[in-house]
């Protein structure tokens, strides 16, 4: 699959208001290159683009091209990353939640379903029943392909 880049999709930056998110996380060598892959949208159904640009990721609702979470590394010489900082749009309009930790639940399971191919729970805070959060999720995130299918 061919790799994300910002013009690979139409997109906007980051917008005020946002929050700083406790999200702290370090990546393998082989975890950060699928993570700098990114994800581009293949059909509708897709609702995440991501792309990494000079040391920030950038995640992306597709239809609307708004950037909902972004998330800068430190590389070392032996291609290891981890997390220096992670920004998440307050801005109502372009994104409804704005509880900290629910927001860093779904930016974890961003990078591990979409990115790293890993078979991870949708965050289900509230305890709500599988039916409800199958909805929910399809509608965060669609059938949840990875960028490696």
């Amino acid at each position: 699959m061919q790799t994300a880049q910002p013009d690979s999709w139409q997109h906007s930056p980051l917008s005020e208001p946002r929050q700083a998110l406790p999200f702290a996380r370090e990546f393998t060598a082989a975890e950060f290159a699928l993570i700098q892959h990114g994800l581009i949208p293949v059909e509708m159904e897709d609702k995440w683009f991501i792309y990494y640009h000079q040391g920030v990721l950038h995640l992306h609702r597709s239809w609307t091209g708004n950037e909902i979470f972004q998330v800068s590394f430190d590389e070392t010489a032996t291609g290891e990353a981890r997390t220096t900082q992670a920004w998440v749009t307050r801005d109502p309009e372009q994104y409804q939640d704005g509880d900290d930790a629910e927001d860093t639940a779904m930016l974890n399971f961003l990078i591990d379903r979409l990115l790293l191919n890993r078979d991870v729970d949708f965050p289900n805070p509230l305890g709500l029943p599988p039916e409800q959060i199958a909805v929910i999720r399809h509608s965060n995130v669609g059938p949840g392909r990875s960028n490696q299918q």
